[in-house]
């Protein structure tokens, strides 16, 4: 007997969750690559947006 499929239904998935962590690694470890001073704080401020981006995110 053949086993009965259902059809497909086009899934939606939400990717804003990876989209934060994955940026938080990239500006964590380029905060730690850079040496001059005012671009090491842009990074920090940008990192600490991205955590309370992801904060956010999870409370919702």
């Amino acid at each position: 007997m053949r086993k009965q499929q259902l059809p497909r239904v086009a899934g939606v998935k939400i990717w804003e969750g990876m989209n934060i962590l994955n940026s938080l690694l990239f500006f964590k470890e380029a905060y730690q690559r850079e040496e001059d001073i005012e671009k090491k704080e842009k990074l920090e401020k940008k990192f600490m947006e991205l955590k309370l981006k992801l904060k956010n995110y999870k409370a919702a």
